[in-house]
């Protein structure tokens, strides 16, 4: 399988609170990248579903950012079913900007490596 990724990833597990049309819920993001990240959840995800996500970065504020689910996997975690989802970062309606700005990225990247 060819690997589409254009952006290296940083490997962390992160917390996030996930919303979607008022409802939250939790889930935790494996990976990170400038433009988007890999989330599991107990919760079900449709592809093409918008969602808030508020990750809670390590020594640091909560980060808020909006993506799109582009994929879904389920799979099993002691006899749980669990879901897997690729997000894609997307921009904001009123800017030209990613929601992670280089800059932000690299700061992120250096707090968890460290920690």
């Amino acid at each position: 399988m060819e690997e589409k990724r254009k952006d290296e990833r940083i490997m962390q597990s992160l917390s996030t609170k996930i919303t979607l049309k008022g409802f939250g819920f939790f889930g935790i993001v494996n990976d990170l990248s400038k433009g988007g990240l890999g989330l599991t959840s107990d919760s079900l995800l449709h592809e093409g579903t918008v969602v808030k996500l508020e990750l809670t970065i390590p020594n640091h504020s909560l980060m808020t950012l909006i993506g799109k689910v582009v994929w879904r996997k389920e799979f099993l975690d002691k006899s749980n079913k669990k879901q897997r989802y690729g997000i894609q970062l997307i921009q904001k309606p009123d800017e030209n900007e990613l929601l992670i700005p280089d800059e932000y990225y690299l700061y992120i990247e250096e707090q968890l490596t460290q920690s």
